[in-house]
């Protein structure tokens, strides 16, 4: 059986990781941790130009429309939690096939306020992101968070094709 708790590139796991398997997201809110990583790998190592791939990877997944939307209100929320916090937003490459395949912990929190926020459940929501956001401010965390999921759910809601992010794809982290 293989080692899940050192990446092939020799990564090691922290004690609050996940695999990416392990969490059962959406294939559009795995589209959105992929936007999320390719923008913060943009930041923390400029000559990736990893921001390159953000907009098509976008498109790939919610098509032409909603695509560019939702990765640039992606970036809105990235940058309020940013704006919240004091210390460093821990991601995981999104290019290397072993990293890609484990959420950090900050990366969990993020998608999970996403997913509370598509269920309703606005409170727990607000404590994930307080907890992301080291206890400062959330409200505009919570408003972008908010405004990204309802143009995930305008998606989902037209007659357009649902995210076409295969399981192969996934696996090799788009």
């Amino acid at each position: 059986m293989k080692n899940r708790t050192v990446a092939e590139c020799g990564r090691k796991m922290h004690e609050k990781d996940s695999h990416l398997s392990d969490l059962d997201m959406p294939f559009s809110h795995m589209a959105v941790l992929q936007i999320m990583r390719l923008c913060m790998q943009s930041v923390a190592h400029p000559p990736s130009m990893a921001w390159m791939a953000v907009l098509p990877g976008a498109d790939e997944a919610f098509g032409t429309t909603y695509g560019p939307q939702i990765a640039a209100r992606t970036l809105e929320t990235l940058q309020a939690v940013r704006l919240s916090r004091r210390s460093l937003f821990g991601f995981n490459s999104p290019t290397c096939p072993s990293c890609c395949q484990i959420v950090t912990e900050h990366e969990r929190r993020f998608m999970t306020a996403l997913e509370c926020v598509r269920i309703g459940a606005t409170g727990q929501a607000k404590l994930e992101l307080i907890m992301l956001c080291e206890g400062n401010d959330v409200t505009p965390a919570l408003n972008a968070i908010d405004y990204l999921n309802r143009l995930i759910v305008d998606f989902l809601c037209t007659d357009l094709q649902a995210p076409h992010i295969s399981k192969s794809t996934v696996r090799g982290c788009l």
